[in-house]
């Protein structure tokens, strides 16, 4: 699920051809969204082929039911559009500066810390989850792994589910006023 918008973003427009992506009949941010689904859908033939082996050779076990598989997939598609509208956001950031490296890397660090793919969140401390839970992180990974695993009661899924939902909300929100500002601030010069 790496985001490689952030990177695009900011190669087209240090290079100046983001104004060729501006010009095109699709918005920017659709063109975007169909990039970073086709770059995902070109590496699903490679995990059908290695789901496979990690059963027989790497341990890795089935959802806890069927129940929880499919909301595993569900929970998957949220966190991957959490995970995307992110990387949208911070893609928008190469309009005001020139590089973003040090922010991605501080991004990268803190978001692999809070999505619980470090350490579950169930082992932080209460005050490390309250900061946690706060965070649009804990939607990507933790949930969707919660659920598949069976750690999240079936009473609390709708409330997970929710919480992803309101991310997905709220990140969808950010993402088109920051791109109406951008949108103020984009001058194309030539041509």
């Amino acid at each position: 699920m790496y985001p490689l918008i952030v990177d695009y973003i900011q190669e087209r427009v240090h290079e100046g051809t983001i104004a060729l992506d501006l010009a095109r009949p699709v918005p920017l941010l659709g063109q975007l969204l169909a990039l970073q689904l086709g770059a995902a859908a070109s590496y699903l033939p490679f995990v059908l082929l290695a789901v496979p082996f990690a059963f027989v050779l790497g341990g890795f076990l089935p959802p806890a039911s069927v129940s929880a598989g499919l909301l595993y997939l569900l929970s998957l598609s949220m966190g991957y559009l959490v995970s995307v509208l992110l990387s949208m956001l911070l893609g928008l950031v190469s309009f005001w500066t020139l590089q973003t490296w040090g922010l991605l890397e501080t991004y990268y660090f803190a978001n692999q810390f809070f999505t619980g793919a470090l350490v579950p969140l169930w082992f932080f401390p209460p005050w490390l989850r309250q900061l946690a839970n706060l965070l649009p992180s804990q939607a990507q990974t933790f949930i969707p792994l919660a659920i598949y695993i069976g750690q999240v009661p079936a009473h609390e899924i709708p409330t997970a589910l929710g919480i992803q939902v309101g991310w997905v909300i709220v990140l969808l929100a950010l993402v088109w006023v920051v791109w109406q500002r951008t949108m103020r601030r984009v001058v194309v010069q030539g041509g």
